[in-house]
């Protein structure tokens, strides 16, 4: 029997259905799912907004669905070659709100070290119509 891990990084932010959906869908085609959860002051650096959610709020909910099996906090001290090396996962996947080339930049990763690790990329569809940037603009609407 295998054991296929997969890796994925996100905010949750505003946890809502689409969240739910791509954990499912994590959860479909790995079977140890190790999520790298952003912390409010590493979201804030990256994208200069900051979480309306805590860090601890989002863990406790993503903990919730059952569908994580390890949370690691990720803040801006952490360099994700050495965490990704350390879990030694299958797969990795991201929604596909992300590129490739966005992947890479942003892991700090090259395509040359995925594929000498013989990692597989993954991106989820997501739904457009659901995601936090909407939803955040409904409530401040």
């Amino acid at each position: 029997m295998s054991n296929l891990k997969l890796f994925t990084i996100g905010t949750f932010d505003l946890f809502h259905f689409g969240h739910l959906k791509f954990l499912q869908n994590c959860n479909i085609i790995g079977d140890t799912i190790i999520l790298a959860l952003s912390t409010d002051e590493h979201v804030l650096n990256i994208s200069g907004h900051k979480t309306i959610l805590t860090y601890e709020e989002r863990y406790k909910t993503i903990r919730q669905t059952g569908l994580v099996n390890y949370v690691h906090q990720i803040t801006d001290n952490n360099k994700y070659e050495p965490l990704i090396s350390s879990i030694q996962p299958d797969i990795i996947m991201v929604g596909n709100n992300w590129t490739e080339s966005q992947l890479y930049d942003r892991l700090q990763i090259s395509k040359q070290w995925i594929d000498l690790e013989k990692i597989m990329l993954l991106f989820n569809s997501n739904d457009p119509y659901i995601n936090t940037t909407s939803i955040r603009n409904r409530i401040t609407r």
